[in-house]
């Protein structure tokens, strides 16, 4: 699931439709980052570029899911000092997340919204005994 216009009205859309799907909202913050990587590349990309991101960054990954599509995996990364969203987003992309999801978010911020990036958790299926 992901926000197709830049505005806050698509972002609300997004989250209102997500929460109907039972999904959690990950929400952004200063020190963390939200990456979408899509396939093997992306991954292997996201392991690659890890290494600088520690070292200037202090990058520590906390939490790893697979998306919904059960194709790629969403990815927290905690920083050791706060960013701006503009520069969080610039990260996420160094880092290999989704390019267009990125741009989007460049786009979003361009149009006023503070915080255009979220994820979604899909929901935790339960197993029987």
């Amino acid at each position: 699931m992901s926000i197709k216009e830049p505005t806050k009205d698509a972002a609300d859309k997004a989250r209102e439709k997500a929460i109907a799907n039972g999904m959690t909202i990950v929400e952004p913050a200063p020190n963390l980052l939200l990456i979408d990587l899509d396939g093997y590349e992306a991954k292997a990309h996201f392991q690659y570029m890890m290494t600088a991101a520690a070292e200037y960054f202090g990058a520590e990954e906390v939490e790893r899911w697979k998306s919904r599509s059960g194709k790629g995996v969403h990815v927290v990364v905690r920083l050791k000092r706060e960013l701006d969203a503009a520069s969080r987003v610039a990260l996420q992309a160094a880092l290999g997340s989704d390019a267009f999801r990125e741009l989007l978010a460049i786009a979003c911020i361009g149009n006023g919204l503070a915080e255009p990036s979220m994820l979604f958790r899909p929901p935790v299926k339960e197993t029987k005994p």
